[in-house]
């Protein structure tokens, strides 16, 4: 998804085709169908397009239809990928099993990037997943994060490459995160993810470091 730049007022199909590229690029990510996060730049560029259509002047001003598309296309997704994956399932466990799938990652990577998530409500969810069995919670949603965790940090490694970062900064951004992803844990995963997620994490440093030595 490229990076684009208006430098007039932006007229809402040209707008909302951008935001559209955005929201099934954010589907598929959802749905396990890709590990391609979404990068600084194209987040940059979808919140500036928001922002512009919503203050724009005059009859460029877009935030109502905006709203109003934004609400219609979520609903259609519900009702049309949603639904009908939890309606396949014919047992209570299969249905938890899917719903995680579509959940858990999402809200783990919106705190990677520093958002706000109910970190109690996650909490609550992975523990049901647990009491329905530990063999459940490992292969149905421990590996899932594992994979997330290995796409996020391998991105995270290549962003910062492109950093001037001294060796001290480096060290430090990298210790900051394991130590989040320890945190993590504690507050609402199986204490037998840690050595899991923290090896994906180790992995990351050892290629950040290689990566580091190579531009330095």
């Amino acid at each position: 998804m490229a990076q684009l730049k208006f430098g007039r007022p932006i007229e809402f199909d040209e707008g909302w085709e951008v935001m559209e590229m955005g929201l099934k690029k954010l589907e598929k990510l959802v749905a396990g169908k890709s590990d391609s996060q979404f990068t600084p730049e194209e987040r940059m560029s979808l919140y500036e397009i928001v922002y512009d259509m919503c203050t724009q002047k005059g009859p460029y001003d877009h935030s109502e239809r905006l709203y109003n598309k934004y609400k219609e296309t979520f609903e259609a997704y519900l009702s049309s990928v949603v639904l009908p994956s939890l309606q396949e399932k014919d047992d209570g466990e299969s249905l938890l099993r899917e719903f995680v799938k579509r959940w858990s990652n999402h809200k783990i990577d919106h705190e990677r990037e520093g958002k706000q998530i109910d970190s109690a409500l996650l909490k609550d969810v992975v523990g049901i997943f647990v009491e329905i069995g530990l063999n459940h919670y490992e292969d149905d949603l421990e590996a899932k994060i594992l994979d997330a965790t290995a796409a996020y940090y391998s991105q995270k490694a290549a962003s910062l490459c492109n950093l001037e970062d001294s060796s001290p900064d480096h060290t430090l951004k990298v210790e900051d995160c394991l130590k989040l992803e320890t945190d993590r844990v504690s507050r609402y995963l199986h204490p037998s993810t840690e050595p899991k997620l923290l090896e994906e994490g180790v992995g990351w440093r050892k290629k950040r470091k290689r990566e580091f030595s190579y531009v330095h």
